[in-house]
């Protein structure tokens, strides 16, 4: 799917869709709410920024890529779900992709695999991420931008706490 910037209310992107292109529906018409198919395994830089009446996602399981700045500025995220989790495709979470929005906490699927620098970015009531698996490697601090009583949790086998 390349744009969708003419669509406006209740979003249902079709079964089949595997790819929302870049930019596609940023700062289009307003959405009131997204639904993604099953069939969707990447979600391209920029394509749902800027929608700010949108209070929940939910992520398929297939998704093996969140574009940066993704879902970028719509400060109403209340919720962020991740169905289940494709063993043989690791999770690329971009940098900036959740950035500006009213999330306190998030939990991540076990094939997390990457998740870049100031994914949260001014994100201020976040508190807590949770790892469904080992927490990935991180080579910034997981809490810029974020609250100042953030916390992350591991259920993998490596607990990984970090607070700094």
């Amino acid at each position: 799917m390349r744009s969708g910037k003419s669509c406006s209310g209740a979003l249902v992107v079709p079964e089949g869709i595997t790819s929302i292109g870049a930019n596609a529906f940023r700062s289009g018409q307003p959405l009131t709410s997204i639904s993604l198919p099953a069939t969707l395994t990447n979600i391209s830089d920029g394509a749902f920024t800027y929608q700010k009446e949108v209070t929940s996602i939910v992520i398929p399981a297939a998704v093996t890529y969140i574009g940066v700045l993704a879902f970028s500025n719509p400060q109403g995220y209340k919720s962020v779900t991740f169905l289940g989790t494709s063993a043989n495709a690791p999770l690329t979470i971009a940098e900036a992709a959740f950035q500006y929005h009213s999330l306190a906490g998030i939990t991540f699927p076990a094939n997390l695999s990457s998740l870049e620098q100031r994914v949260f970015n001014a994100a201020t009531s976040m508190r807590c991420m949770n790892f469904l698996g080992n927490a990935p490697t991180l080579t910034f601090n997981p809490r810029y931008g974020l609250g100042s009583d953030f916390e992350a949790f591991s259920s993998g086998s490596t607990p990984t706490v970090y607070i700094t």
